[in-house]
């Protein structure tokens, strides 16, 4: 079967080629792609990719299984489903050990040809998660939603927490909808981008500012959440309070990850340095909870639509105006979602 499929072939250099997919393994699933999120880490590709490379790009999607292996049980041609980006493989030590978050021997949803930004795609079946009764635009929300859930779970945010959320991109604009849900805390969201401040405002922060040192100097977190470039990662342990957290993630490949810290403030107020990395992708069942409750909704975190035929205006959207493009999403032509710009 022959598709068209998205690559970046040099930076910011996008290319939609006809791919031929292959035949189907046992445990493999043909699925139409319906909708497909530009991720920053679609993004870090984008810019690091050497000259004269092809990379399929997209992984935060949406379709319809179409057919299915011999050895496929956990899903149906029909099913609208989500893909985890990996998948931990149940078998290995740390898998029996209960540690599925440790697993290395992973199933990946990347084959090389035909991802997320496709006409259709084949899939590691094990890796599909089904959500008939999700809207597409919120489903397709599903892989960023699950690193926003771990970025919670791995600062522990409890009922009574203050919490401070740096950066407002997708991941932290999603982990403010999960942390108010939990926390009756104060939620501050710290972001350089004013409209991002301002929909942070509407999704229940409690203020906001443009910079960390922007904050009242006597301002502490008990939990502190890094979504933002790790050399902010020093102001935010200035205001992490006696025995608190600070977690963050990072997908930034480029030059910039080496940051001094003062190790002594760390030690003497006993606060916690935590890394956030969702992979294998994991959580997906209790973020489907949380869409179906409400809490997660696309109409609120998608701010740009555009049909695969307009794909470059699409990644053109996310790389020039990041203070109004929340998440950007490429649908199927074919797919009966409209255009939003």
């Amino acid at each position: 079967m022959n598709v068209k499929s998205v690559f970046v072939k040099s930076p910011f250099n996008y290319e939609l080629r006809n791919v031929e997919l292959p035949a189907l393994k046992a445990d493999e699933a043909l699925v139409e792609i319906i909708a497909c999120g530009i991720c920053g880490y679609d993004m870090e590709i984008s810019a690091c990719l050497s000259p004269g490379g092809y990379t399929a790009l997209g992984h935060e999607y949406v379709g319809v299984v179409r057919e299915t292996g011999s050895a496929v049980d956990n899903v149906k041609p029909g099913d609208r489903v989500t893909a985890e980006s990996s998948t931990f493989c149940g078998v290995c030590d740390d898998c029996r050990n209960e540690r599925v978050d440790l697993c290395r021997n992973l199933k990946t949803s990347s084959n090389g040809y035909a991802q997320g930004f496709a006409e259709m795609t084949v899939v590691p079946a094990k890796s599909l998660v089904v959500c008939n009764d999700i809207d597409p635009l919120t489903a397709v929300l599903s892989e960023p939603a699950g690193v926003s859930f771990d970025l919670v779970k791995t600062a522990e945010v409890q009922i009574t927490d203050d919490v401070l959320i740096v950066g407002m991109g997708p991941i932290g604009y999603m982990a403010l909808f999960i942390a108010r849900k939990i926390s009756a805390g104060r939620i501050v969201v710290v972001d350089r981008h004013e409209n991002r401040r301002n929909m942070a405002l509407e999704a229940g922060a409690d203020a906001v500012y443009a910079g960390v040192e922007d904050m009242p100097s006597e301002e502490t977190f008990g939990k502190i959440l890094l979504t933002a470039v790790p050399q902010l990662l020093p102001a935010c342990i200035l205001r992490a309070r006696y025995g608190g957290c600070i977690a963050f993630l990072d997908s930034n490949f480029r030059d910039g990850n080496t940051v001094p810290l003062d190790t002594g403030i760390i030690h003497f107020n006993r606060l916690q340095l935590r890394s956030s990395f969702a992979s294998p992708a994991t959580f997906f069942p209790w973020v489907h909870k949380l869409m179906r409750a409400g809490v997660i909704d696309g109409s609120k975190i998608v701010t740009n639509v555009y049909t695969l035929s307009h794909y470059k205006e699409a990644f053109d959207k996310l790389r020039t105006d990041k203070d109004h493009a929340m998440k950007v999403v490429v649908v199927n032509d074919n797919s009966g979602i409209k255009e939003k710009k």
